[in-house]
C-alpha cells in the first residue's frame, strides 16, 4: 500500500481546496523516512527540497 500526502487537512475540514505540499514548512513536517507520494502544485520547490 502507498500513501499520498495532499496538504492542509484543516482546509479540507472547512470545505476549502487543499493546495498540497507546496512549501518548505509543509514538506519538512513529513517524517524523514517518508516514501509515499506527494501532491503539490509547486514541483520545482519540492524537487529542490528532496535533492532531486
Amino acid at each position: 500500500m502507498r500513501l499520498c500526502i495532499a496538504g492542509n487537512a484543516d482546509a479540507a475540514r472547512r470545505d476549502e481546496f487543499s493546495t498540497g505540499v507546496d512549501d518548505a514548512d509543509t514538506f519538512r513536517r513529513l517524517p524523514k523516512d517518508y516514501s509515499g507520494g506527494i501532491w503539490t502544485n509547486e514541483i520545482e520547490t519540492i524537487a529542490r527540497l528532496t535533492g532531486r
